[in-house]
C-alpha cells in the first residue's frame, strides 16, 4: 500500500493572503518534518501504485518506509521493500533529481550552503535538514524552509 504525500516547495511563496509569517515548527512540518538521511536516499526504484508502475528516487527513508518522488511535487510512501531497484533506462528527469538528491543528502547541518531564493544564488548556514529541504539562515539571521533542489554546497556548486 502507497500513501501519496504532495508538496508544494518553496513554502508559503504562493499564499498572497498569509495572515503572518509561519512559524518555525510550520515550516518544518511543511517540509515532513526532521529526519536523518538513510542509505537508499537518491537511489532510483521502481514501485507500484495505484496498480500502476512507477518509476522514482528515493528521497528519505525512516524506519522501515521510504519517500519516493515520482514527480513534480509527487511523494510516495512505500515500505522498503516495496521500492526495488529500477532495470529499465533511467529517464533524464530522474538522473537530474537522483543528483540533487544526493547532494542534499551530502549536506550537514551548519555548513554553508548556496540557496536559490527567488532566482538569486545566496549563501547561508543549514540549520536543519528535513524531509523535502531544509531550515536555512540567512546572514540576516532570517529564517527559510527551501526545497531540497534549491540547495547545494557553497564554493562554486550550482543550484
Amino acid at each position: 500500500m502507497t500513501q501519496r504525500l504532495q508538496r508544494s516547495l518553496p513554502l508559503f511563496r504562493d499564499v498572497p493572503d498569509l495572515p503572518r509569517t509561519p512559524r518555525v515548527d510550520e515550516v518544518r512540518k511543511r517540509l515532513g518534518g526532521r529526519v536523518s538521511t538513510g542509505a537508499r536516499v537518491g537511489e532510483v526504484v521502481g514501485i507500484v501504485a495505484g496498480g500502476e508502475p512507477l518509476a522514482g528516487v528515493i528521497l528519505a527513508h525512516a524506519n522501515d518506509r521510504v519517500d519516493v518522488w515520482v514527480g513534480a511535487g509527487t511523494v510516495r510512501r512505500v515500505h522498503e521493500d516495496a521500492a526495488s531497484s529500477f532495470a529499465g533506462e533511467v529517464p533524464t528527469t530522474l538522473r537530474a533529481v537522483a543528483s540533487d538528491i544526493t547532494i542534499f543528502a551530502s549536506l550537514a547541518e551548519g555548513q554553508r550552503v548556496m540557496a536559490s531564493l527567488d532566482g538569486e544564488l545566496v549563501e547561508v548556514t543549514l540549520a536543519e535538514k528535513c524531509r523535502y529541504g531544509a531550515l536555512v539562515v540567512r546572514d540576516d539571521d532570517v529564517l527559510l524552509g527551501v526545497g531540497f533542489r534549491m540547495l547545494a554546497p557553497a564554493g562554486g556548486a550550482a543550484c
